[in-house]
């Protein structure tokens, strides 16, 4: 198409031309041009066609064919003009749209920074590709204890990660690849080849102590899939580690218990199958515990019982009318494997953790118990008739027991002594003494045989026997073999727990054991079940002594043992369950509240002054209800200067 200029150049020519013919020529040019216009292009040619003359015909065409040239243009640059004006809308639509999603951008990038430092718990560290930290969220700052500005650019996550647990971390990962990986290579090597891993590590904090969390690391990429860097996500796991471990221990602890007891142990479902059986159970029956877990627990009761179980437990978990559950002892019999019936004391609870019911059968073999019985009906008549007698043998094994006491202070230059006795009935399980073992150390014991009456007595004159300073349990020769020194506290009760086991006995005991040197005031204790004595400091405050383990009897079982210094004045109290047990009419204990605020009033006085003090209160909250269990008491203070002579 020709250009716009040379179309106007062509219209100039022409009226050039026509303006050197005469003025007709002019006008037939004119009405030509108007023809062309008004009447379109063939009227005008014949009009100058008509006018005869042939100059004016080519001028006229030529002009006519400049006007449809400049028409045209026009609609050529009309329809340019729309064309760009609509480039232009949709340009400024575009930039409106392109705003709009920096804006986005810019609100998802300060929501997103928004929730990185909302985290506070959760450490979220990103790095580049070489490792330099490139994002460190609020929760990795209060976690780890680092500013953002001490890590950015400035460290890599090697340095939160303890030396020699990121080599052996390499060390266990590199037989993957076929290069070895150390230091950050180590850390994102899985990461680096697409995948992502979860384990445990040590992570150090700022002022070097550690922690240890659960971290998560994997590679960060970019749209088209290219690599950007690594991230790290980790939470602090410390306390629930922690608290893992203690659960550990605890659970370790209580198996060691469940398995040595003597009585079997059973857990069942709510299905009625068996879930655990210790060792006395499957003693008692016979099998072996692969034959018992997870078999019905009918496999254990004789005929109507093994039949209805199943139905008596869907009944209970029906209704919750319990007819043995919580009921305490229910003596019925059980079967052997061999198919022998024997009888037994069964006391059944119920557990329920989560959604899920367990009940726990505690169950004892009293064949022997039963025959007891037996025999113990056909001898009634007798009994009857010895019963005289026997009162007066109590009478005098009771006058036997009290003469077991203490008769006088082993040490009274050092020490200011006193001790009161109450039995339940006429004799008792309660022992104690001080044993002077030589002539700076000086053994006090308090002991309580489980149960009441005759047996516990018993067992606690043996137990007496067994620590008579001369017998060795007390004390060991030293190795020249001139002297004898003291036997730590620990060693003693594990040597009673080993002469006294609850299978022979039927008996167990709680019992506290120190040794005071009373030159240096320095003592060594244990204490076994038995309740923590009171310690009530000359210059202020009350401590109880509870360091030691469980109970004597159990068999194999190990004890700690404390350390304090008594100072003069410094005021001991040693007590049995039988003054926190005594109980008002309404039911409700004296307990060890009300011994320590007993103790604490009288603590200043004369040490008789204290237990008078004491066994008044124990009395006056009893309100003259029966007394259940024997109540012992024992006090004693380190004498000073001023009242031991001067000697030191």
């Amino acid at each position: 198409m020709p250009h716009p200029s040379h179309k106007s150049a062509s219209v100039r020519s022409v009226l050039r031309a026509a303006a050197l013919s005469a003025p007709v020529v002019l006008l037939l040019a004119a009405v030509a041009a108007l023809a062309l216009a008004y009447l379109g292009h063939w009227p005008a040619l014949l009009t100058l066609f008509l006018a005869g003359s042939a100059g004016s015909f080519a001028c006229a065409l030529r002009l006519s064919r400049a006007v449809e040239a400049n028409r045209a243009l026009r609609q050529e640059i009309f329809w340019h003009a729309r064309r760009l004006e609509s480039a232009i809308g949709e340009l400024e639509a575009e930039i409106i749209e392109h705003e709009k999603s920096e804006r986005a951008l810019e609100t998802l990038n300060a929501s997103l920074a928004g929730i990185l430092d909302a985290a506070s718990r959760v450490a979220i560290v990103a790095t580049d590709q070489n490792g330099l930290i490139t994002t460190f969220n609020r929760g990795a700052e209060e976690i780890l204890g680092y500013r953002p500005e001490d890590v950015i650019g400035r460290l890599t996550p090697e340095a939160l990660v303890p030396a020699s647990e990121l080599e052996a971390y390499a060390e266990e990962i590199s037989p993957r690849f076929a290069d070895p990986v150390r230091g950050f290579d180590a850390l994102v090597a899985i990461a680096r080849r697409g995948g992502s891993e979860t384990r445990e590590w040590t992570m150090l904090r700022s002022d070097r102590t550690r922690i240890i969390a659960q971290m998560t690391v994997s590679s960060v990429r970019g749209s088209a899939d290219e690599p950007l860097g690594f991230l790290a996500v980790a939470v602090d796991i410390t306390k629930r580690k922690k608290a893992e471990q203690a659960l550990a221990k605890s659970e370790a602890r209580l198996k060691g218990l469940v398995e040595t007891a003597v009585d079997g142990i059973v857990t069942v479902d709510s299905r009625g199958i068996i879930g655990s059986v210790n060792r006395a159970a499957t003693e008692m029956f016979g099998y072996t515990a692969w034959e018992l877990v997870g078999r019905n627990m009918s496999i254990l009761m004789p005929e109507p019982f093994r039949s209805r179980h199943d139905q008596f437990i869907e009944r209970y978990l029906g209704t919750g009318q319990a007819r043995v559950i919580g009921q305490g002892g229910r003596e019925l019999n059980g079967l052997r494997k061999d198919g022998g019936e024997f009888p037994l004391e069964l006391a059944l609870s119920e557990l329920k953790i989560g959604g899920e019911v367990l009940f726990t059968g505690i169950m004892r073999d009293i064949t022997q118990r039963k025959k007891a019985e037996q025999a113990l009906v056909w001898a009634n008549a007798m009994l009857a008739d010895r019963q005289m007698r026997l009162d007066a043998d109590l009478k005098a094994a009771a006058e036997i027991q009290r003469n077991l006491l203490p008769k006088a202070n082993p040490a009274p230059d050092r020490l200011d002594v006193d001790w009161r006795f109450q039995p339940s009935a006429s004799i008792g399980g309660d022992i104690f003494s001080l044993v002077c073992l030589d002539q700076d150390h000086v053994a006090v014991y308090m002991l309580d045989v489980s149960g009441h009456g005759v047996p516990s007595a018993l067992v606690a004159l043996l137990v007496t026997q067994e620590l008579q300073a001369g017998r060795g349990i007390l004390v060991r020769a030293s190795r020249r073999g001139e002297a004898f020194v003291p036997m730590p506290p620990a060693e003693v009760l594990k040597a009673l727990d080993k002469a006294f086991p609850l299978e022979r006995f039927d008996k167990y005991l709680t019992m506290f054991y120190m040794v005071v040197n009373c030159r240096t005031g320095l003592a060594r204790y244990s204490c076994a079940g038995h309740p923590p004595p009171l310690l009530a400091r000359a210059r202020g405050g009350m401590e109880a002594l509870d360091e030691g383990g469980p109970i004597i009897g159990l068999g194999g079982v190990s004890f700690d043992e404390g350390e304090v210094v008594l100072e003069p004045g410094d005021t001991m109290l040693l007590y049995t369950d039988g003054c926190t047990e005594s109980s008002a009419p309404n039911g409700e204990v004296f307990g060890e509240a009300g011994i320590r605020q007993a103790f604490f009033e009288s603590r200043g006085g004369p040490v008789a002054g204290i237990l008078e003090n004491i066994l008044s209160a124990i009395q006056s909250f009893a309100k003259g209800a029966e007394q259940k269990d024997d109540i012992s008491l024992l006090c004693f203070r380190i004498k000073g200067p001023e009242n031991n002579g001067g000697r030191a």
